[in-house]
């Protein structure tokens, strides 16, 4: 019965996680995605590779607009 819990339980979890991966709760425009990214990013390289991302993620945004 315990046992039955416990996976019934991680199943759940595990749903959670790859609905978050999935986007699901993630970032719903370029603009939230940077916004969210690029929280504590002190390096050049790293945001270039956010915004790299991100417009991979919302390829029909024009980001120099």
């Amino acid at each position: 019965m315990i046992l039955r819990i416990f996976f019934a339980i991680l199943i759940i979890l595990i749903y959670f996680i790859s609905a978050t991966h999935a986007g699901i709760f993630g970032p719903k425009s370029y603009d939230e995605c940077i916004t969210e990214s690029m929280k504590g990013v002190k390096s050049d390289l790293a945001a270039r590779a956010i915004m790299k991302s991100c417009r991979e993620q919302f390829p029909d945004v024009d980001p120099n607009a």
